[in-house]
């Protein structure tokens, strides 16, 4: 009766997967449900509902599947890099500069994690130039990181997902992180506490 439970969770998960391909994100949660009913030690599907949640704008409970789905399995360095993903995206909403600070405080653990492990993991050398943007450093400072992440492209020859790494993608994934990187970083200029023309309480 077990087996046959985990493999009705197996093709619930897949079901999901196509889900969330298309968008559906709300349906495959409901999926994933019923998938974690049939088979709870499974971090993948924790994993999946860590996607939906985050793509439906549910920061709270995609960072507690995300941490579900590393505690049923650590070695995984997908599930600790969604968590980091989702913990980024928390920071980006955030009012004040230390609220993102010691949010950040976290993310680079997370990500140190992953580089104690796995030195070329690209993801966490992304991840960690997208930190460092958001906290104000300079670009040099991040660029390094995104070169980081090239090394582990090109050594690797493939991506975190099993895609071919070859040029033309690593250049596109690079593109791609520094934009996002020159966007976090005018976030941070734009705290208050960061503009000496604007007065503690004087934004409107």
């Amino acid at each position: 009766m077990k087996c046959f439970g985990e493999f009705r969770a197996r093709l619930l998960n897949r079901r999901a997967f196509f889900l969330v391909e298309g968008g559906r994100f709300q349906e495959a949660v409901v999926l994933l449900k019923k998938a974690i009913y049939l088979s709870p030690n499974n971090p993948h599907n924790y994993n999946e509902l860590c996607i939906c949640f985050g793509r439906l704008s549910r920061l709270d409970l995609a960072e507690s599947m995300a941490r579900k789905a590393i505690d049923l399995d650590s070695y995984n360095p997908k599930f600790r890099n969604g968590l980091i993903g989702i913990l980024l995206d928390s920071a980006i909403l955030l009012k004040s500069r230390a609220e993102i600070v010691e949010k950040l405080i976290e993310v680079n653990y997370q990500i140190d994690l992953l580089l104690k492990k796995d030195p070329a993991y690209t993801p966490a050398h992304l991840a960690k130039a997208q930190t460092s943007a958001l906290c104000g450093a300079s670009q040099k400072l991040w660029e390094a990181e995104l070169e980081n992440a090239v090394v582990g492209y090109r050594s690797v020859g493939q991506t975190a997902s099993g895609s071919v790494a070859d040029e033309p993608r690593i250049q596109w994934i690079i593109s791609s992180n520094r934009e996002r990187c020159l966007f976090l970083g005018t976030i941070w200029e734009k705290l208050p506490e960061n503009n000496p023309q604007v007065k503690k309480g004087a934004v409107k």
